[in-house]
């Protein structure tokens, strides 16, 4: 979808949010939760208390739209994420614990799962996870991961090329992500099985 495209359905619910129509807070909840999850797991490795600052955040979304706290009707998904932040940071201010990540800190979802990434620092990892991220079949996850990971292209850029939301793009990194760390998981298992055929192999 483009960003026009975006841009008119987003006012089109935000309208209709405003003149009491029901099935329009359904529609938008919908739509965008998936991308709100994808921004939230950036700060919390915690899923419960990922679960309840969205469920927080479509309360106050929900309440402002309908006293028209919108003034941009077709930023929707812009404000979507704004909330959704700013909870974190009321959350990071009360608890005061490292299940919170700073913005600023890091860019990816502070748990487990993204020790692929984080092994980018390591020079002699690199060849590997450019062979992963070669395997994956969609030619734009290939280009997206290789060029905000590799290459550190920046996000506004990327979104503005590829024509989408940041709602949109952070969906999109998010599924990427997702395959490449099947992949990642997949080419693990095998070179464990491996190695450990070899290390029987010595024994015998």
């Amino acid at each position: 979808m483009s960003a026009n495209d975006e841009a008119a359905v987003s006012t089109a619910l935000v309208e209709r949010i405003i003149n009491g129509d029901k099935q329009a807070e359904t529609e938008m909840v919908q739509r965008y939760h998936e991308g709100l999850m994808c921004v939230l797991f950036h700060y919390s490795n915690n899923p419960d208390q990922v679960e309840d600052i969205a469920q927080e955040t479509w309360r106050l979304i929900v309440e402002k739209l309908r006293s028209n706290q919108l003034k941009d009707k077709e930023r929707l998904a812009g404000f979507i994420v704004s909330i959704g932040k700013n909870q974190f940071k009321m959350q990071f201010r009360k608890n005061k614990n490292k299940e919170f990540i700073d913005e600023a800190d890091v860019e990816l979802p502070a748990n487990k799962m993204t020790e692929p990434f984080k092994a980018l620092e390591r020079r002699k990892t690199l060849d590997t996870i450019k062979g992963v991220i070669g395997k994956l079949t969609k030619s734009r996850d290939r280009e997206i991961l290789t060029r905000f990971y590799l290459d550190q292209d920046n996000k506004d850029t990327l979104r503005q090329e590829y024509d989408l939301s940041e709602l949109h793009f952070n969906r999109v990194l998010f599924r990427a992500r997702q395959r490449f760390k099947q992949l990642w998981s997949s080419d693990a298992n095998k070179n464990n099985r491996k190695s450990d055929k070899l290390k029987k192999n010595d024994k015998k």
